[in-house]
């Protein structure tokens, strides 16, 4: 068999965050081992010092090793089918046994006890099982999806290639889609921490050591950052959707709309609504949009969709004037 594509793992998301996850379980568990140890005394019980969470502390820390091991699983792609493996073994699927395959979903993972919803690749067996690719594990992701989508012989389902049908150029006359900032939850939340931690400065300010001001300076700075991530609204350009956002002032990108291959709008179980946009190599960019009210959503839903725009609605604000 000739090997046609390798799965290759995201050096973020397979080996950053999981080794700052078991550093900082580590961290915590030095950390309450030298807490339970110094309140152990001659007439003091072990039972009754913290000492019992340093087990659920290592159990965690089994239980991530195992559970990365695990999920963490590469394909290997072949002319006849793909070969699926890990640390615990292999298993090799033919063609014949795919009953169809999902190019572009939003599925379900769990870890711990949260349910998080990620963009995924769907191959279903005739057996029943489904082999679910998470994108955010895989650097090529946009090449697998490419590769399968090619296969004539496979049932493939949400390619989006009726889009290659699309001959109208794109042109918007120039729209904008923004919130008031300071008026949303997260403008107000922000507005706060500055506030309290500008105030707490002020008062301290004689008295500060180098750490404190650190502290003053980096938490509110830290929160503006996550918010930020949140924070997107967006343009409609000629043949632009130009993403901006409300914290970072000089962030700007300019995707281009007669190479998007679909826009998905979701919300679901994330906080605050947002869009999944997917070009015509399966590249994707996410954004969210915590200012921006149903009427902005709806507006620029409908602007796409007149300019011939595949849009997937998950946010239900799809509607005719």
């Amino acid at each position: 068999m000739t090997t046609k594509l390798h799965s290759k793992f995201s050096i973020r998301h397979v080996i950053i965050e999981p080794t700052i996850i078991i550093l900082l379980v580590c961290f915590l568990s030095t950390v309450i081992t030298f807490a339970s140890i110094n309140m152990v005394d001659e007439k003091t019980s072990i039972l009754m010092t913290p000492i019992w969470t340093i087990v659920i502390f290592l159990l965690l820390l089994f239980w991530s090793f195992r559970y990365y091991l695990k999920t963490f699983k590469q394909y290997i792609f072949f002319d006849k089918g793909l070969e699926v493996k890990n640390i615990f073994g292999k298993k090799f699927y033919s063609w014949q046994s795919v009953q169809e395959i999902s190019i572009i979903e939003t599925e379900f993972e769990k870890i711990l006890w949260q349910y998080l919803q990620e963009d995924a690749l769907c191959i279903r067996l005739k057996n029943g099982t489904t082999l679910t690719l998470y994108s955010k594990y895989y650097s090529n992701m946009p090449k697998i999806r490419q590769l399968l989508n090619s296969k004539n012989q496979l049932n493939i389902i949400n390619s989006y290639n009726e889009l290659r049908a699309r001959t109208n150029k794109i042109h918007f006359n120039k729209k904008t889609f923004k919130g008031i900032f300071i008026l949303s939850f997260d403008g107000i939340f922000a507005l706060f921490i500055i506030s309290i931690f500008g105030i707490a400065l002020l008062i301290k300010w004689e008295s500060i050591t180098t750490i404190g001001f650190l502290f003053f300076w980096g938490f509110p700075v830290f929160i503006l950052f996550i918010l930020g991530l949140k924070s997107y609204y967006f343009q409609l350009n000629q043949n632009y959707l130009i993403v901006k956002n409300n914290i970072f002032l000089n962030l700007k990108k300019r995707i281009n709309l007669e190479k998007v291959k679909v826009i998905y709008f979701e919300q679901k179980l994330k906080k605050e609504p947002s869009i999944r946009i997917i070009d015509e190599n399966y590249n994707i960019k996410s954004f969210q949009g915590a200012s921006l009210k149903n009427k902005h959503w709806k507006s620029l839903i409908l602007n796409l969709k007149n300019k011939g725009i595949v849009i997937v609605d998950y946010m239900f604000y799809e509607y005719n004037e």
